[in-house]
C-alpha cells in the first residue's frame, strides 16, 4: 500500500516572492522561519501574497534536480498578530492599501489589541477615531475585505479536500461575493464552471454539513454529463445512461433523475 508522504507545517514570513503567476495564482516564495539562517522555498497556489506577510505552511517535502529541497503547499493561513504593537506593523507594512503610517497609529491608539476584529466586524466604528472620514473608512474596509476574501475562500476549499488552485477561476468569477455563493448555492458552479463545477459543489454540500438537496444534486448530475458529453463531439445521449450515471456514481434516486431530466 502506498504511503503518503509526510506533512511538515512551518511558521514564518515572506521574505521573497521568486515568481507569481497572477492568472492561477501560483507562487514560488522564500519562508523565512525565526531562528533559522536560511530561508525555506515554499511552492504552490497562494493568491495574493505580500512580503513580510507571516503564514503558517503546511506542505510535503520535494527536491527539484535543480533547486534543491522545497516545501509543497497542501494548506497555508496567515497568522495575524494578537499584540497593539504587532497589529500597528502590520497595518504600517502597507498590506493594507489605505492605511499608512499615521492612519495605522490612530487606529491603534483608539482601538489597541482589537483593532483588526474592528475592521473585519464593527467597520462603522471606525468613524469613532479622530481624523477618519466616512471615504477613509470606507477605503479601508473594501481594501480589507478584498484582501482577505479570496484568503478566506482558499482556506474554505482547502477545509473540504478541494484543489486550491480553483481557487483563482472562483475568485475571478464571482469576485468578493465568491465564498457566500459557495456557501449559500455551491450548485451554481455546475453551469458557471463546466466539467469541474459540479464534483466541486458536490464535495461542499458532502464536507460541509449543508442540508443535502437531491433536487439541486440530480439537476447538477445531469447538466454535469450532458456538458461531458457535449465536449466529447455527441449531439445526443440516452436517458438511461444518464439516469445509470448518476444513480451509481453518486447515489441518487432514480425518480429525482428522471424529474430532473424532464425539467
Amino acid at each position: 500500500m502506498h504511503k503518503s508522504p509526510p506533512q511538515t507545517t512551518l511558521k514564518g514570513h515572506l521574505e521573497k516572492i521568486t515568481y507569481y503567476n497572477q492568472e492561477n495564482h501560483y507562487t514560488i516564495a522564500k519562508l523565512k522561519i525565526n531562528d533559522v539562517q536560511n530561508p525555506v522555498t515554499i511552492i504552490g497556489y497562494m493568491p495574493d501574497p505580500n512580503l513580510g506577510e507571516a503564514l503558517k505552511v503546511t506542505g510535503t517535502w520535494e527536491t527539484h534536480s535543480r533547486y534543491g529541497q522545497q516545501l509543497k503547499i497542501d494548506s497555508y493561513e496567515m497568522v495575524l498578530p494578537a499584540t497593539a504593537e504587532g497589529i500597528k506593523k502590520y497595518l504600517q507594512s502597507g498590506l493594507i492599501k489605505g492605511i499608512g503610517r499615521k492612519t495605522a497609529l490612530r487606529l491603534v491608539t483608539h482601538f489597541g489589541d482589537q483593532t483588526l476584529e474592528v475592521i473585519e466586524n464593527h467597520p462603522e466604528r471606525l468613524l469613532d477615531v479622530k481624523g477618519i472620514g466616512k471615504a477613509a473608512a470606507g477605503k479601508i474596509t473594501v481594501a480589507w475585505k478584498k484582501h482577505h476574501a479570496i484568503q478566506r475562500l482558499i482556506q474554505f476549499l482547502q477545509k473540504n479536500g478541494i484543489k486550491t488552485s480553483y481557487g483563482a477561476k472562483i475568485f475571478n468569477l464571482y469576485g468578493q461575493d465568491a465564498l457566500n455563493v459557495l456557501k449559500s448555492d455551491p450548485f451554481r458552479l455546475v453551469s458557471d464552471f463546466p466539467r469541474t463545477g459540479f464534483f466541486i459543489a458536490d464535495a461542499i454540500m458532502q464536507n460541509t454539513g449543508m442540508s443535502i438537496d437531491e433536487t439541486k444534486r440530480a439537476k447538477g448530475c445531469v447538466m454535469h454529463l450532458l456538458q461531458r458529453f457535449s465536449d466529447e463531439g455527441n449531439t445526443f445521449v440516452f436517458k438511461n445512461q444518464i439516469v445509470s450515471f448518476c444513480e451509481n456514481q453518486f447515489n441518487l434516486p432514480h425518480d429525482v433523475i428522471l424529474e430532473s431530466i424532464k425539467h
